[in-house]
């Protein structure tokens, strides 16, 4: 079961700290062997430039 009350969870459990983790997640996603320094900025600015083609909002790639 899901819960809406946390951005991030694990096994229904609030996740302190996206960063303690986020390492072992680009590891595992091989992410490090594509493209080297992976950041959780890294993804925004990713998540971003990929709305853009598809004509998204302005304001809705700035929210990520």
């Amino acid at each position: 079961m899901l819960s809406n009350s946390h951005f991030v969870e694990w096994h229904g459990k609030a996740v302190a700290s996206v960063k303690t983790g986020f390492p072992t997640g680009v590891r595992l996603a091989r992410l490090d062997l594509i493209a080297g320094n992976v950041t959780p900025h890294t993804l925004r600015h990713t998540a971003a430039t990929w709305l853009m083609p598809r004509t998204a909002p302005m304001s809705e790639a700035a929210g990520f």
